[in-house]
């Protein structure tokens, strides 16, 4: 006598296409025909979803974390660069178009903005360089101040005299360029560079 096991499957597959005629004296219950199909349950298949779900979840956010980084260091660089092309440009002015160009500098000058500062380098004649690629939402300041290089207090005058130094006056240029970081709401990132300019 075969197994009733298998005897159940082959009728359950068998009642999927045709009416199938029981045995006399034989019944099978809706559930041994359901067991014996051995397909997935409704709940099964949300479990399952629910777990590739959670799987899946981190390993998005990964993704999205290393593409958010990658644009923020794209507009880092694009930004320094910027911020180096006024400075290795102001870095080629004499001191003496300096103090045609910023007359006040001993207290710190700040001019925000591309017109501002090209407004202030036109009293000597300069243009500074523009950027290649206009770069919506960033914005270029300088910050200009002139120092004697003199020591103020007695002791660094004798030193002076003695190592027979002189006072070299010098500027400090720090050009910083503000630019959007990655992301609808994470602020904005500077990058600043920094030189003495001197004869």
């Amino acid at each position: 006598m075969p197994d009733r096991r298998i005897y159940y499957r082959e009728l359950a597959n068998n009642a999927v296409h045709h009416e199938v005629n029981w045995p006399i004296g034989d019944t099978m219950p809706r559930q041994r025909i359901a067991r014996a199909c051995n397909g997935f349950s409704m709940i099964e298949i949300l479990v399952a979803l629910m777990f590739i779900t959670f799987t899946f979840l981190p390993i998005y956010n990964l993704l999205s974390f290393g593409q958010r980084g990658t644009w923020s260091n794209e507009k880092e660089i694009v930004g320094t660069n910027y911020a180096a092309d006024l400075l290795n440009f102001m870095r080629e002015v004499s001191i003496r178009d300096l103090d045609t160009a910023f007359p006040n500098a001993k207290t710190p000058i700040t001019l925000v903005g591309d017109d501002k500062i090209k407004d202030a380098l036109k009293k000597i004649n300069l243009v500074p360089p523009e950027s290649p690629i206009p770069q919506p939402g960033v914005v270029r300041s300088m910050i200009v101040q002139r120092f004697e290089g003199v020591k103020t207090d007695l002791l660094g005058k004798l030193n002076d005299i003695f190592n027979q130094r002189k006072a070299v006056p010098n500027y400090l240029i720090s050009v910083s360029v503000n630019y959007h970081k990655a992301g609808i709401s994470m602020g904005d990132d500077v990058a600043t560079l920094t030189t003495i300019v001197m004869d």
